[in-house]
């Protein structure tokens, strides 16, 4: 049994060990004018490895320490008026949008509150229609319970 557990640990480790990796390589996503194409796959990729990041924590693999860190990380700690960092509201709508019902309890209200402070205040000044959009999409479905309309 202890090879077993070993073992799973070492997967474990490994899988949030390149998950970070991806994440990093995700907030130095690839200039458009260069390569239209392999930004957009870039862009995608990155999307994806948020929401399976959001996943690993649903599945208790990931601790909630971990999200609130990536969440602040892409929310409170990027200069959001700088256009080079337009994906990182995009990813963290995609991360809080996948493990929001989760994240949002009394113990982490403190939390939760912040984000929403900062999430309102983008949603009315944000120069990108589409980032407005979607802050606003995440805004109600946060006030719909977590549950998409």
């Amino acid at each position: 049994a202890s090879d077993a557990t070993d073992a799973m640990a070492d997967f474990r480790r490994i899988l949030l060990n390149k998950c970070q990796r991806r994440f990093n390589e995700g907030l130095n996503p690839v200039p458009e004018e260069e390569d239209p194409a392999a930004a957009e796959r870039f862009r995608r990729a990155t999307k994806g490895n948020v929401r399976f990041i959001g996943e690993l924590f649903r599945r208790c693999m990931l601790s909630e320490r971990i999200i609130h860190r990536v969440i602040q990380k892409l929310l409170l700690e990027t200069d959001h008026t700088d256009p080079r960092n337009g994906g990182h509201l995009e990813l963290m709508c995609t991360l809080l949008g996948t493990v929001g019902l989760q994240l949002d309890r009394p113990k982490t209200e403190k939390y939760m509150a912040s984000y929403f402070r900062c999430i309102k205040d983008l949603c009315e000044r944000h120069e990108s229609a589409r980032i407005r959009f979607l802050l606003q999409d995440l805004i109600e479905l946060r006030n719909n319970s977590w549950v998409q309309r």
